[in-house]
């Protein structure tokens, strides 16, 4: 298994066991922009978007967008965001 499998599946995990703070903590700019890959700023985008975190929700989704325009979780938490920017004022 390759490193960016196992880091998926890791945070995947932490998501699904609510460890949000931990996500985000093993997610940082540098280990993202290391892989690159869509996935690991879409479950980002949904750690963000779980804690309230509208503006980073929305900076992780639209970077998934951009790097898989068929990530449906992407466009998932975009429009999420957008939702909320109705109610609420977002910088």
């Amino acid at each position: 298994m390759e490193a960016y499998e196992k880091l998926l599946q890791e945070v995947r995990a932490l998501n699904e066991e609510k460890e949000y703070n931990k996500v985000i903590d093993i997610l940082t700019i540098h280990v993202l922009e290391k892989y690159n890959k869509a996935d690991l700023y879409a479950e980002k985008a949904m750690t963000y978007w779980i804690i309230k975190d509208y503006k980073s929700c929305e900076q992780m989704a639209l970077k998934t967008i951009e790097l898989d325009d068929k990530n449906a979780i992407g466009y998932h938490y975009l429009g999420n965001c957008y939702s909320k920017k109705k109610y609420i004022d977002l910088p």
